[in-house]
């Protein structure tokens, strides 16, 4: 019992927010590929812990960085459908590429539960993201994607 409670406050503690910041860069990145004129990372809710702004990233550390990491971008030509498609896959692709680097690991090299929790967290953010749902102003990248697809 001692393990398992051990090994869920893993994946609560650390891996989870790894993942949830894996998946931002992924956005990070897409938005830096596609020419963002700047691009804000935010990690957690509360008070601001760590604030770095640079001419074109900003990050905000707040005091609880467990839940809500977002990226917003900016550029002063807007963006466009395939530009947006891109940034938004960014974030879930990542998360499967880490996914599948952790299964080969895991094959490979090193069989370990935190392992496999690291590799299945990132599996579910990978599903959970590419759902389309809307939750009052928030929604997942699946919603973003299917807007760009089947919405003019």
């Amino acid at each position: 019992m001692i393990n398992y409670i051990f090994h869920v406050f893993i994946l609560i503690i650390l891996l989870a927010p790894i993942s949830l910041l894996i998946h931002e860069l992924g956005h990070v990145y897409g938005a830096t590929r596609m020419k963002a004129t700047k691009v804000q990372l935010s990690i957690g809710i509360g008070s601001t812990l760590f604030q770095r702004d640079t001419n074109k990233f900003e990050i905000i550390l707040r005091r609880f960085f467990l839940v809500h990491y977002a990226t917003a971008t900016v550029r002063e030509e807007p963006f466009r459908r395939s530009e947006k498609l891109f940034i938004t896959i960014m974030g879930p692709l990542f998360n499967a590429i880490c996914a599948f680097s952790l299964f080969l690991i895991e094959y490979y090299v090193y069989t370990h539960l935190i392992i496999q929790l690291f590799m299945l967290f990132n599996i579910w953010l990978v599903v959970m993201n590419l759902i389309p749902f809307k939750i009052g102003q928030k929604h997942s990248d699946g919603y973003t994607i299917y807007r760009l697809f089947f919405q003019w």
